[in-house]
């Protein structure tokens, strides 16, 4: 299960009524709850990155999107049931073992949560998560990520694209820190 709070520049590229600014101020909404139009991309790619880590991709997604009244920004958090045998470190080697090669995602690990103002302007992905106690054998993970959807969105990837495309350095003209604090 993953709910996503995002700002008004996620809306798309169509003015209406609901992504109107007085209407979302001091508001908080879900939308296409459990039909969003990207549900079928994350599902692909959660599927590659099981695939990736050597695990069957047998899993469901139920994605809830939340219009948030701010501009920029995507906070989503995801919970995930995983084995009691689980402990912070096994989390935290799993997540930094995936992530050492990827330029833009920081790992913050359980003790900072992630947060939008942390990654606004910038390219970064932040990442935290928090483990559960055991309970009937599992243990429920919930994994938090934070991004700036302008910046990290198309545009922030063509020029990453382009940059490994053509040999350059991954970040060459996007690693700008974050506007924060």
């Amino acid at each position: 299960h993953t709910v996503a709070i995002t700002g008004s520049s996620g809306s798309g590229a169509y003015a209406s009524i609901g992504t109107h600014h007085p209407l979302r101020a001091n508001n908080l909404k879900t939308y296409k709850v459990l039909n969003h139009q990207h549900t079928p991309e994350i599902e692909q790619t959660l599927r590659l990155a099981c695939t990736r880590a050597g695990q069957e991709p047998g899993f469901s997604l139920a994605f809830v999107p939340v219009s948030a009244p701010l501009v920029r920004g995507i906070l989503a958090t995801t919970f995930v049931p995983v084995a009691d045998d689980h402990d912070d470190k096994s989390i935290a080697k799993l997540f930094e073992d995936y992530y050492r090669e990827a330029t833009f995602v920081r790992v913050l690990g359980s003790k900072v949560q992630a947060e939008v103002i942390a990654v606004k302007g910038s390219m970064y992905v932040d990442l935290s998560w928090t483990l559960g106690p055991p309970a009937d054998g599992l243990r429920q993970l919930v994994v938090t990520t934070a991004l700036d959807n302008l910046v990290k969105g198309g545009a922030g990837q063509a020029v990453q694209s382009m940059n490994l495309m053509f040999g350059l350095p991954e970040g060459q003209g996007i690693d700008a820190p974050a506007m924060w604090p």
